[in-house]
């Protein structure tokens, strides 16, 4: 079941990613005289799937036991709006964190990462009551909508992490502890 909801979310994040490259593509070969102009945006759109392509390949995938801060940062690069990680990511697990808050910075915003602590600020938070109830009882929900959170909460448990959700007035942190 698992592993059929991280297929989904796989395939949606990349879908619309492929299908510009496609329509570009057609562009390209229907357009000639429009060569530059859709060959940048070929050159752009081909760089952010790289960069998701890597970030999903660190997130979800066996063989990476250790994960690249580089590529959390090159994923955050390709979201709509800015949003800022501050601190170390040098674990799976913690990767997993940073990648659940930044999803839930609709309008950019600011993950802090401390050994205790990640604090989320943003204008605009949105997390699904199931995400929500996911980290408050650290037991994964298994559905679509909260596959990143579950995901999240899976590689916590098998560190010997708990993390304590709690709400601020401008977005959200989650406190840190051993098991």
């Amino acid at each position: 079941m698992i592993a059929d909801l991280i297929a989904t979310k796989i395939c949606h994040d990349l879908a619309g990613l492929i299908g510009a490259v496609r329509n570009v593509s057609e562009l390209m070969i229907s357009e000639p005289t429009v060569v530059t102009e859709t060959g940048e945006l070929l050159n752009e759109t081909t760089r952010t799937l790289s960069a998701r392509l890597a970030y999903l390949r660190a997130l979800f995938g066996t063989e990476n036991k250790a994960v690249s801060e580089s590529i959390l940062q090159r994923y955050l690069e390709t979201l709509t709006y800015p949003v800022t990680l501050v601190g170390r990511i040098e674990t799976r697990w913690l990767f997993a964190v940073a990648a659940f808050c930044a999803e839930t910075l609709i309008k950019g915003g600011r993950i802090e990462v401390s050994p205790q602590r990640i604090q989320v600020t943003g204008e605009t938070i949105s997390m699904s009551p199931q995400a929500e109830a996911v980290l408050r009882s650290a037991q994964p929900a298994k559905t679509a909508s909260t596959i990143l959170c579950d995901w999240m909460m899976i590689l916590c448990i098998s560190a010997r992490k708990r993390l304590l959700f709690e709400k601020t007035a401008n977005g959200f942190s989650l406190c840190i502890y051993p098991v």
